[in-house]
């Protein structure tokens, strides 16, 4: 029995600093690696609950998009003195956003039906197309500059900068 322990005490000695730095930094990675484990077990014991109880819940989504669908917007919104403000003095107001979403529509690829849902998938190479052809009076011109014209520009708004400060 004495020559055991007179034998790990020797081994311990012939150790040097490197060899137990490896051995915890291994104890280490092998602790981590269980807790690791751990909690990748019960995260997924919790997720599969959830889901279970999410699917026992009764969900009418007929009803819930029909719903959906027959809601109206708030057309009666109080704003603030600064909101009225901001929104006189906006490129695009939200009635013209709404306005300019009414004329365009989505276009899809394919459509199906399964379990009363309408499924439908979204064309990403076109993905509107115009319901409305618009007024030609309304539409503001695109104005290309030149690149000098720019550099003009960017000098110019680089001369306004300097001043202010």
């Amino acid at each position: 029995m004495f020559d055991i322990i007179t034998d790990i005490i020797s081994f311990l000695k012939s150790l040097e600093l490197i060899d137990y730095v490896l051995f915890f930094s291994v104890m280490a990675l092998i602790v981590l690696i269980v807790s690791l484990l751990y909690i990748v077990r019960t995260s997924d014991e919790e997720y599969t609950y959830t889901l279970d109880k999410d699917l026992d819940d009764d969900l009418d989504l007929v009803a819930l998009s029909k719903e959906i669908d027959e809601h109206t917007p708030y057309n009666n919104i109080d704003l603030t003195d600064y909101e009225t403000e901001q929104e006189e003095k906006a490129i695009i107001s939200y009635d013209e956003l709404i306005k300019q979403h009414k004329n365009y529509a989505l276009n899809y690829e394919e459509e199906s039906n399964k379990a009363g849902i309408n499924i439908k998938k979204i064309d990403n190479s076109n993905p509107l197309n115009e319901t409305d052809i618009e007024d030609k009076s309304t539409k503001v011109p695109n104005i290309v500059l030149s690149y000098e014209r720019e550099e003009e520009f960017l000098k110019l708004l680089k001369q306004l900068n300097s001043l202010l400060n």
